[in-house]
């Protein structure tokens, strides 16, 4: 009699699916600290890009990968964005800060109603190098863009000392006059745009195509605090 021979077991390989994410539950780890903010003391750093707890990352990561990069609706993002951002995640910057003992913070951005926004960054490298870069404009979508896409356009740039605070804005000076021109020289296009992944729970994610990385922000400040 023939022996019978069993066929192979048929291996059905299981697809690990990623932790549940929530923006709520991230804002609320990113509450406390953003708490010690005030705008008496607009030097005070909520968070250290190049000290991004690893938790913090994780969550960003998973909140992303849980929206299946689906993309939001930008008009809808820019018409609520008013107030304070501070950025907390930007993983380009710290793998180039960290190596350098650089420290990046803090990185804010402003919103208003009319669609402009200021942006401010610290960049302290030791006793070397302390100083606060800027950089204003506005905020868009286009006819020709994705749904997702929002585009910033920079158009005045200033630099000051680190201990003086952000720079003034209006400034005449010949130093604002240099930094102001180098800004728009290397400012270019492709360096505009940026798909909205999250935007809710006053949390938002934002990527950066040209280095394939993404930005987190959270909002400190409301519009009408």
């Amino acid at each position: 009699t023939p022996s019978r021979v069993t066929p192979p077991r048929r291996v059905v390989r299981v697809r690990a699916t990623p932790p549940r994410a929530s923006s709520a539950a991230l804002a609320r780890s990113l509450r406390e600290k953003a708490a010690r903010w005030t705008t008496a003391e607009p030097s005070q750093a909520c968070f250290d890009l190049t000290n991004c707890s690893a938790e913090d990352a994780k969550d960003v990561v998973h909140l992303i990968e849980s929206k299946e990069n689906r993309l939001c609706d930008a008009q809808k993002a820019i018409q609520n964005s008013s107030g304070v951002w501070e950025v907390f995640y930007m993983p380009h910057i710290r793998s180039i800060a960290e190596p350098l003992g650089m420290k990046v913070a803090p990185l804010r951005y402003r919103f208003s109603k009319d669609n402009s926004i200021e942006t401010e960054v610290r960049i302290q490298l030791g006793s070397l190098v302390d100083v606060w870069l800027s950089a204003d404009g506005v905020v868009c979508t286009r006819p020709d863009g994705n749904l997702g896409d929002c585009y910033i356009r920079f158009d005045n740039f200033d630099v000051s000392r680190g201990d003086d605070g952000p720079p003034q804005r209006n400034s005449d000076s010949l130093l604002t006059k240099t930094i102001n021109a180098i800004g728009k020289l290397f400012f270019f296009e492709e360096l505009s745009r940026f798909p909205v992944h999250v935007f809710e729970d006053d949390v938002c994610v934002f990527a950066f195509p040209p280095l394939k990385s993404y930005i987190a922000t959270y909002r400190i400040q409301s519009a009408d605090d």
